[in-house]
């Protein structure tokens, strides 16, 4: 039994989607707000991995729907820091700023269909409900009224989440999943709207949409056992911090994560990718 077959059995009895063949395709989606994180890479790595033992495809994705904090210099920081890891990606990177067509396609089909709304309520009211379910009353209003004074006002167009209903879906690792509606934390944002012409999505949806429509496999992993790997690492980074004169510890924490965390990529690239 190889390493891989140890961490995911299913795989090898066929089981892994579905009983059927399908094309792997993975993912590493980084958010271009800040310097590239080690448990990011650690991310981009397992999913390269992935990807690459199953003879697929990894995409690099670049999520800058943070407007206001997204910049250019850390989009190229990690793009330059995979490159120099030797995680090399077969598509994009994709830019979610570029893709805005699409979630305007998906964003206009939910509010035609009833399933999402324009949502009226100032900053200032929704922070009277922070910490609770929010169940906006604009649901109730026809979508002519509403687009109507998306004319003169933005907007937050939220999903019209249905009350009390049982959820369920079967999970590759953990088996059937089940909640309730209600724990959803009621009519959650999807985007702004600031004209009727305008839409800006925000993160949880953008990134379904994205998902759906770049085909990535349709279920998600959580490689439970190959944390310990990554823990072993860390702890290693800590014990020499420990033994470290406090003023220069940032100093030797960058060459240990530099030093060992490509050591550590290419023993795992021999535990996953060799046969």
């Amino acid at each position: 039994m190889s390493f891989f077959k140890f961490l995911f059995p299913a795989f090898g009895r066929g089981l892994a989607f579905g009983g059927k063949k399908e094309k792997i395709r993975t993912r590493f989606a980084p958010s271009p707000t800040g310097q590239l994180h080690v448990g990011s890479v650690r991310t981009a790595l397992f999913n390269f991995l992935f990807a690459k033992k199953f003879n697929g495809e990894f995409i690099l994705r670049i999520e800058d729907t943070d407007w206001e904090r997204s910049e250019p210099e850390y989009e190229k920081e990690i793009v330059e820091g995979l490159k120099w890891l030797n995680i090399h990606w077969n598509e994009g990177p994709y830019r979610q700023s570029e893709r805005l067509d699409i979630y305007v396609k998906y964003l206009k089909e939910l509010l035609d269909n009833g399933d999402a709304f324009y949502c009226f309520h100032s900053k200032e009211f929704l922070k009277k409900e922070i910490g609770l379910a929010h169940h906006c009353e604009f649901k109730k209003l026809p979508l002519g009224d509403l687009e109507t004074r998306l004319k003169k006002e933005s907007a937050i167009i939220r999903f019209k989440t249905p009350l009390d209903l049982e959820i369920a879906f079967i999970d590759l690792i953990r088996g059937e999943i089940r909640f309730n509606s209600d724990t959803l934390g009621g009519d959650f944002s999807l985007a702004k709207a600031e004209s009727p012409d305008k839409f800006l999505p925000l993160y949880n949806f953008a990134v379904v949409i994205d998902d759906f429509e770049m085909c990535m496999i349709k279920k998600r992993v959580f490689i439970k056992k190959i944390n310990y790997f990554f823990s072993f690492f860390t702890d290693i980074v800590g014990f020499l911090n420990k033994i470290i004169i406090p003023e220069y510890e940032l100093f030797f924490e960058t060459i240990y994560i530099s030093y060992f965390f490509k050591k550590f990529i290419s023993f795992s690239q021999c535990l996953f990718v060799k046969p």
